[in-house]
């Protein structure tokens, strides 16, 4: 809670905006209920919906903890479908609104090691697709963020550093994208209305691989081995401290 009080005063004296902060553990339904009543009892209107909280889980299917696994799917996917469900009604009412759904790269490939997260995500493009085709014209916008990794706390909260499980340790970093430069795409994506919002070519080429290179039980075991070997960048930049 407190750096979270510490972020809001912070954006609050950079861009003279009201900011509030309410609490929530996206994984229990009770707390996602009471979130909105909370809002409601501010006096507070939602125009935008940003479902951003993700958690990842590094490892193999059968060596993580399932309580963990549960929990990724209920922050991931259930929360989103709760929260959109809630606040997306007086949206429709009132004809105008926005959400903006962050899902991830991971969506367009099966992501040996993060198996639960890359099906998390991909819930969440299938999802988030038919929403818009279901607010055409509403003037509701809904557009879906796809980004590539992001250096945030959720892959040092991941674990599997070290044995190259972890995507920081294995990914190029033509790949990688700073935080305010997603925000800056997301939100011009959103107002413009566009469906998907892609930042980087790499990126966008990778989706497409994703999407349209035949899938084989060989090419999934090839990726998960190579997926368990860091490059030598990576390993130059672990060692480096980076």
């Amino acid at each position: 809670h407190e750096r979270l009080r510490a972020l809001a005063d912070e954006l609050a004296a950079r861009h003279g905006v009201r900011v509030e902060v309410a609490p929530c553990d996206l994984a229990d339904e009770r707390a996602r209920a009471a979130l909105v009543d909370d809002v409601v009892a501010r006096g507070l209107q939602v125009d935008v919906l940003v479902s951003d909280a993700g958690v990842t889980n590094v490892g193999r299917v059968w060596e993580l903890d399932a309580a963990a696994e549960v929990r990724l799917v209920r922050t991931n996917v259930e929360a989103v479908v709760d929260l959109t469900s809630r606040l997306v009604p007086a949206m429709v009412t009132r004809g105008a609104g926005g959400v903006l759904t962050v899902s991830s790269i991971a969506a367009f490939q099966p992501a040996p090691n993060q198996a639960s997260y890359a099906a998390s995500k991909a819930f969440l493009i299938s999802y988030a697709d038919a929403l818009a085709g279901e607010l055409a014209g509403s003037g509701v916008h809904a557009t879906t963020l796809c980004p590539g990794p992001v250096p945030t706390e959720i892959f040092a909260r991941a674990g599997g550093h070290g044995n190259g499980l972890n995507p920081v340790d294995r990914l190029p970093r033509p790949f990688w994208r700073q935080a305010d430069e997603l925000a800056r795409e997301a939100v011009d994506g959103l107002e413009r209305n566009e469906l998907r919002v892609f930042v980087g070519v790499p990126n966008r080429l990778l989706a497409l691989a994703g999407r349209h290179l035949p899938l084989s039980r060989a090419a999934l075991g090839l990726g998960a081995r190579l997926f368990t070997t860091p490059s030598r960048a990576a390993r130059a930049r672990r060692e480096a401290g980076v």
